[in-house]
């Protein structure tokens, strides 16, 4: 199932996978990821370690540093709470021609988590959903029907739910105009 909330996905309260667009230059700091590296410092961390390596050592084998593919690593210290998992995905590219949102490297990195996650989640997690931000629609200035079309497709019928939060009351509102067109209802 898919659902559509408003506010911050952070605060989600079940186990969750958070799935985000990050740019394949290695900046790290404004839209959803100020919010998240002011959470925590792990998952920026790790994805300045990703950029710097150019790879990924993974249980699912080495991944490289480029678009459509995902860095899973704990929101925080997996000593503290193994709950709460952030996937990084290569959606975006920085400095090129617009839009800077590359929809096929999101469709492939939704499918990764999707297909991958149930692999690298902790017996904690169990019953986990995936949530996410609007990814790259909001300040990469991507197109939020391509980005609604692609959840749809990958998780209409996934046997996890998909919880896409917007933050604020204009987006929400978009959001939900957007996701009726796909069937999607709040």
């Amino acid at each position: 199932m898919i659902f559509l909330k408003k506010g911050d996905c952070l605060q989600h309260t079940n186990p969750y996978i958070v799935a985000h667009c990050c740019n394949n230059k290695g900046a790290f700091g404004s839209g959803f990821v100020a919010s998240l590296n002011n959470t925590s410092a792990t998952p920026r961390k790790a994805y300045l370690r990703w950029k710097a390596t150019n790879n990924y050592s993974s249980p699912n084998g080495d991944i490289p540093f480029e678009l459509g593919e995902v860095q899973f690593c704990y929101l925080y210290n997996s000593q503290i709470d193994r709950t709460k998992i952030v996937a990084n995905i290569l959606g975006q590219t920085l400095g090129e021609d617009d839009p800077q949102v590359r929809y096929w490297a999101i469709h492939k990195g939704l499918k990764k988590v999707r297909d991958t996650a149930p692999k690298f989640i902790s017996a904690e997690c169990y019953n986990y959903d995936v949530i996410s931000p609007l990814l790259g629609s909001v300040l990469a200035g991507g197109r939020l029907e391509e980005i609604v079309y692609i959840i749809k497709d990958i998780y209409e019928h996934a046997n996890v739910n998909y919880y896409l939060y917007a933050y604020t009351d204009e987006d929400y509102t978009k959001l939900v105009q957007v996701a009726a067109k796909f069937g999607i209802s709040v």
